[in-house]
C-alpha cells in the first residue's frame, strides 16, 4: 500500500517536472522574438550614432578645414559684395594674386578685401588716384576715387614686404584697409573668396 502511494507521488512529481520544463521551454521560445527585436534595435541605434558622427566629422572637415563661411557686415567691397551677403571662401589655396578677394582677421575684426599688390612689389599712386605697382601693372580704379584715408600714416611709394600683400576695399570712401594699417602677412589670411550667397534683410 505504502509502495503504491510512493509510486503515485513519484509519478505526480514527474508530471509536474515535465509541465515545469515545458513552461520554461515555451517561455524561452517566446523570448526569442523579443531578443531578436532588441538586438535589431541596438544595431539600428549603433548605425544611427555612427552615421551622425560621420556627418559631424564631414561637416567639420568641410567648414573648418576646406571652406569657411562669413557674412559681409560693411560697405568695404560694395558693389562687388553687398552688405549682408554670405561669403564662401576656400582655405587651402595659398597662391595669392593681384585681384584675389581674401578674408582675414586682424585685431579681432573680420575683413574681406581685394589684393592690389603682392610681396616685394612697390605701390604708388598716379595723378588719377589709381594704384600702380613696381612691375608696371596698373590697378585701375573701378568704382570710387582712390583717396588717402584720414589718419593714415602710410606713405607712397610703399614697399610690400616679403610674405605680405597690400589689400584694399572696392569701396574706397569708407573702408579700413592697407591704406590705414599697411600690408598684411599672408599667414593671417583665412582663404580666398570663391562664391557669394546674396541675402536680403527681412
Amino acid at each position: 500500500m505504502e509502495e503504491n502511494i510512493s509510486n503515485d507521488k513519484n509519478q505526480e512529481n514527474k508530471q509536474e517536472k515535465i509541465k515545469s520544463d515545458s513552461k520554461r521551454d515555451s517561455k524561452k521560445e517566446s523570448n526569442k522574438p523579443n531578443n531578436k527585436k532588441r538586438k535589431q534595435l541596438m544595431k539600428n541605434i549603433r548605425f544611427l550614432i555612427i552615421k551622425f558622427l560621420f556627418i559631424v566629422l564631414l561637416f567639420y572637415i568641410t567648414f573648418f578645414y576646406l571652406f569657411g563661411l562669413t557674412r559681409m557686415k560693411n560697405l568695404a567691397m560694395k558693389p562687388s559684395i553687398e552688405p549682408g551677403s554670405l561669403v564662401l571662401y576656400y582655405r587651402l589655396d595659398k597662391d595669392y594674386h593681384v585681384g584675389d578677394v581674401v578674408t582675414f582677421q586682424k585685431d579681432g575684426k573680420r575683413y574681406v578685401l581685394r589684393i592690389v599688390a603682392t610681396q616685394n612689389q612697390t605701390v604708388s599712386l598716379n595723378m588719377d588716384g589709381e594704384f600702380i605697382t613696381s612691375d608696371g601693372n596698373e590697378q585701375h580704379q573701378t568704382y570710387f576715387e582712390n583717396i588717402i584715408p584720414e589718419g593714415s600714416n602710410i606713405t607712397y611709394p610703399y614697399k610690400v614686404g616679403n610674405n605680405q600683400v597690400f589689400v584694399v576695399g572696392d569701396y574706397r570712401v569708407e573702408t579700413e584697409d592697407s591704406r590705414i594699417f599697411g600690408a598684411i602677412d599672408m599667414d593671417i589670411i583665412d582663404g580666398k573668396v570663391i562664391s557669394l550667397l546674396q541675402t536680403k534683410d527681412i
